[in-house]
């Protein structure tokens, strides 16, 4: 059931329990990492260079703009599945910051945990941002 839950919302990736439903055309090789993603194109390219590498996926989730779900509760999932021996993040942004840091915490207390974030340019970062900074930045 939890694993249907999580392709539901998500619209990913469990090999173990042979689920794929992620733009890659290439198999996913069950493993022991959960890797979560909130760009398509970086997931799609994370599985294609995967693949001949022999890397494997306890689960693989691609969050998009993580409107029905966010990291915090992929990351609680993750940390209490005994299939899933550490976690990759690749984040753009968190909408949920208090629920990210909770469960980023608890997750590292038993595993390993590793965030990515893209480069933001400094114009971008501010246009994004809901402060003054906006009216400053050059473009």
């Amino acid at each position: 059931m939890e694993y249907a839950c999580l392709a539901q919302h998500a619209g990913n990736c469990v090999p173990k329990a042979g689920i794929n439903a992620t733009f890659s055309q290439m198999r996913v090789q069950p493993g022991k990492l959960g890797f979560v993603s909130q760009s398509d194109a970086v997931g799609t390219m994370v599985l294609d260079w995967a693949l001949p590498k022999k890397v494997g996926f306890s689960h693989f989730v691609s969050l998009g703009d993580a409107l029905d779900i966010g990291f915090g509760e992929v990351l609680d999932f993750l940390a209490s599945d005994p299939d899933t021996q550490a976690i990759l993040l690749y984040i753009e942004s968190i909408r949920e910051r208090r629920s990210f840091m909770a469960a980023a915490r608890a997750a590292a207390r038993n595993k390993p945990v590793v965030a990515i974030r893209p480069a933001v340019r400094r114009t971008t970062a501010c246009r994004e941002s809901r402060n003054p900074c906006f009216w400053t930045c050059r473009t």
